[in-house]
């Protein structure tokens, strides 16, 4: 016989169900109560009836995780007879994952992928395809607008398990999610519909694997970068879109997206277990910097983290309302909306291994400058950045210019940093609007990548 404190809250009509953390929902959240009180246990403690679609899940145990100062009455529940005699745990049950042939199957079709065609608006085509590659972004068809297919964002853990698929519909001009009632057509019954509803995210794993039942469990998007890069900085945004665009944009810091606010239960052990031992940043939308500032207390117990209050402190009303996000500021500053063009000569425009002689220009540095530069230790900027030493320009035969490494090899913007002062010097070189960028946000990329 098992006895459980705590079960899901019993099907008694739309009262007893309510507004998903997670996915936002309505009347789709059962929430776990206390089966002797009745009372909800808190108000994020339950599970989605959106399985395939949604996946939110957070049982007691691992609440109590989490909140030991809550624990009180779970203490007292397993030091009583009836827990130590009656209780029968549930046994564990083995993590599914996806094989690696859905993944490889859905880049076949990168061509056709809205939100890599929204990069290549953005960045330029090469800098678009490394993005797309090292993220292993996918296609998928379950969605089509704008003659273009939906995004998948594949979940990789840092073993390289295939965790979730997270299928996305984007505008390929703006890039924004389409949230609207029909601005998509939904691949259904082996022919395309007009959705009814807003696209909103899909999750793709239990269908790949046809198995309603599968034990998936989400993992940070962007987690199989940890291992690639063990010194590097960490920022953790909510939005995959924006963990993208940022490795575009801070090429030295590792960029990962939780999904969500409350997104692959990213303040659970099993999930932020990933980020132990290193230096994390959070970045959260414009309406999540003080729930964030409380998850700091959580991911303390493994890694160096803090949060920035950037955008809460600086953005106007107007950004406010809209919940914008760092990658948001970005586009915003950085392309003319008129046209949705970069700026001038962005570095938008230069792919990572081709580096333009005429696009560095970057302020002189005056003697006195470079002198208090030097003393400190720090690289002194000029037309061509001081770069690490053994690294150098070569042109090419098509009158490129880019930058290699001491081992000849090209610069990209994945390059793995030995130290905190080399990977300032290679972004500068390779991001030209670093300065603009700095001026814009008041970043202080030195301090983030030295400090």
């Amino acid at each position: 016989m098992r006895i459980y404190r705590y079960i899901l809250e019993p099907y008694r009509g739309r009262r007893t169900r309510h507004t998903c953390p997670a996915c936002h929902k309505r009347n789709e959240f059962t929430r776990y109560i206390d089966a002797e009180t009745g009372q909800p246990l808190a108000h994020e403690v339950g599970k989605c009836n959106r399985e395939n679609k949604c996946g939110y899940h957070l049982p007691p145990v691992e609440y109590f995780r989490n909140h030991p100062e809550t624990s009180q009455d779970k203490t007292d529940w397993r030091s009583s007879e009836a827990y130590k005699t009656q209780y029968t745990p549930p046994a564990e049950r083995p993590i599914d994952y996806i094989p690696k042939e859905y993944l490889d199957r859905s880049q076949q079709s990168l061509g056709k992928n809205n939100f890599i065609r929204f990069l290549k608006k953005l960045f330029g085509e090469a800098k678009a395809i490394q993005l797309a590659e090292l993220y292993q972004l996918g296609t998928s068809k379950h969605w089509r607008n704008a003659g273009g297919l939906s995004v998948v964002f594949w979940q990789i853990d840092r073993h390289g398990n295939i965790r979730q698929a997270k299928v996305m519909a984007y505008d390929p001009d703006t890039g924004r999610r389409l949230k609207a009632p029909g601005s998509a057509e939904v691949w259904r019954n082996g022919m395309y519909q007009w959705e009814t509803g807003k696209p909103g995210a899909y999750f793709a794993g239990k269908a790949l694997l046809k198995n309603r039942n599968a034990n998936l469990q989400q993992c940070l998007f962007g987690e199989h970068l940890l291992p690639l890069y063990p010194d590097a900085p960490v920022a953790l945004v909510e939005s995959e879109k924006t963990a993208v665009i940022m490795a575009g944009i801070q090429p030295s810091v590792i960029w990962l997206a939780t999904g969500g606010s409350h997104g692959a239960r990213w303040t659970t052990p099993e999930v932020y277990q990933a980020l132990e031992g290193r230096r994390v940043l959070l970045f959260p939308d414009l309406d999540k910097t003080d729930e964030w500032a409380e998850r700091v207390k959580i991911l303390g117990a493994v890694c160096q983290v803090t949060v920035s209050r950037l955008l809460e402190e600086k953005a106007p009303e107007d950004d406010r309302r809209e919940g914008y996000d760092i990658a948001d500021y970005i586009i915003k500053n950085l392309l003319c909306p008129e046209t949705n063009k970069p700026k001038e000569a962005s570095a938008m425009d230069v792919p990572a291994q081709a580096v333009r002689a005429e696009s560095i220009s970057l302020p002189p540095t005056s003697e006195k400058e470079c002198l208090e530069n030097a003393e400190a230790g720090a690289p002194m900027y000029s037309e061509d950045p001081v770069l690490p030493p053994g690294w150098r320009y070569e042109i090419l035969s098509n009158g490129e210019k880019i930058m290699v490494d001491a081992d000849g090899l090209p610069a990209t913007w994945n390059y793995k940093p030995q130290n905190g002062r080399e990977a300032l010097a290679v972004f500068v070189a390779t991001n030209p609007n670093v300065l603009r960028l700095i001026e814009v946000f008041d970043l202080c990329f030195e301090e983030f990548f030295c400090g």
